[in-house]
C-alpha cells in the first residue's frame, strides 16, 4: 500500500473483505493537498500469477458518486459493511 499511496500526505485503511468468489475490496481515507478522500481498491485474481486492481477515489463529499461507480463497477461487492 506504501507505493499505491506514495503521493499521498496519508492514508489509513477503513476495512475489507471478499465475496465467495475471490473478489476482495479494500477501503481507505487518504489526504492530498489538505483535502479528504474516500478510496476503494478492488482486486481479483485473474490466473495463478496475475490480479487485477480498479481503484476509485473521491472526495468525501461524493459519496452518492463514489457509491454509484461501485454499483456499476462491481455491483456485487459495492462496500464493506
Amino acid at each position: 500500500w506504501r507505493v499505491i499511496f506514495a503521493n499521498y500526505e496519508s492514508y489509513e485503511a477503513v476495512s475489507e473483505c471478499k465475496t465467495d468468489t475471490g473478489l476482495r475490496l479494500y477501503q481507505f481515507k487518504a489526504v492530498e493537498q489538505g483535502y479528504d478522500y474516500d478510496i476503494k481498491y478492488w482486486a481479483k485474481n485473474d490466473t495463478d500469477t496475475r490480479v487485477m486492481g480498479v481503484m476509485i477515489v473521491f472526495p468525501v463529499e461524493s459519496k452518492s458518486l463514489m457509491d454509484e461507480y461501485s454499483s456499476n463497477l462491481f455491483p456485487e461487492l459495492t462496500s464493506c459493511k
